[in-house]
């Protein structure tokens, strides 16, 4: 953990968002709202825990060693959880999700896949639009005890629309998180079901057909109809592949041993 020393005083400088704790909000709003290099200094500046005539003082060479120390603080780094939960707009609150979409349903996982992709490469306009979009089908309002379940593409849309005027920090959020989650589900599915694919996109994380998949599930009937399947919990889907696949391959595995000894 890096540490800066100011007036005979120690600071440890956090390694990740979630070491930041409480600030973190803090930081993800200057990112997101000041111009690149502005929102940057301002962060450090709020990290380090000096005032405005204090980090002044600091050589170039310190703001260089807490720029390189800090790789995570940038909007384009990925989160595992929501730094916030609950976001309020317009007096009415909606919900994230939990660590790593564990509560997410598989409707929204596709949907909010195909508006992340859509977020990152397209042209500005398209851009911000896809990315309201993706905080609508993650922001959800609650039905009873759980957040309402997402349901069509035009009921997204149409929520989307509403949070025009929402604050650049939650679009960040969204971005930032989905990222993480793309790459949890790569790190924990990808050995049995996707193949990681990089191929130049402005995100590490891999890009799926998620349509489809769901699709296939529902053919299976393991789970019910395509509407059963959009329903379920998209980590039981992705659990039920990765053992279809494994019990796939340990089959290919015993056959082609049992050739082999026939030879």
């Amino acid at each position: 953990m890096l540490a800066l020393t100011n007036n005979g005083k120690q600071t440890l400088i956090p390694n990740s968002w979630e070491e930041a704790g409480e600030v973190a909000w803090q930081l993800l709003r200057d990112l997101s709202r000041l111009p690149l290099s502005e929102g940057k200094l301002s962060a450090l500046r709020r990290l380090s825990g000096l005032g405005k005539r204090d980090f002044r003082k600091l050589t170039p060479a310190d703001l260089a060693a807490l720029d390189v120390g800090t790789p995570w603080l940038s909007i384009g780094s990925p989160l595992t959880e929501p730094l916030r939960k609950v976001m309020r707009h317009k007096g009415k609150a909606y919900h994230w999700p939990d660590l790593q979409f564990i509560d997410g349903q598989a409707l929204a996982f596709q949907y909010a896949d195909e508006y992340f992709e859509d977020a990152l490469g397209n042209d500005a306009a398209t851009s911000i639009e896809a990315t309201r979009n993706l905080v609508a089908t993650l922001a959800r309002p609650m039905q009873g005890l759980r957040r309402k379940p997402v349901t069509t593409r035009e009921e997204i849309e149409y929520s989307g629309a509403k949070l025009i005027s929402l604050a650049p920090e939650w679009s960040a959020q969204a971005l930032m998180y989905w990222t993480g989650v793309k790459l949890s589900i790569a790190d924990t599915y990808g050995e049995y079901l996707f193949p990681a694919d990089t191929g130049g996109s402005m995100s590490t994380a891999p890009s799926f057909g998620w349509a489809t998949v769901f699709r296939d599930v529902a053919a299976e009937g393991v789970f019910g109809d395509l509407a059963a399947v959009q329903a379920a919990d998209f980590h039981d889907i992705c659990q039920h592949l990765s053992t279809r696949v494994g019990r796939n391959n340990d089959e290919r595995r015993a056959h082609e041993q049992a050739m082999s000894r026939q030879k």
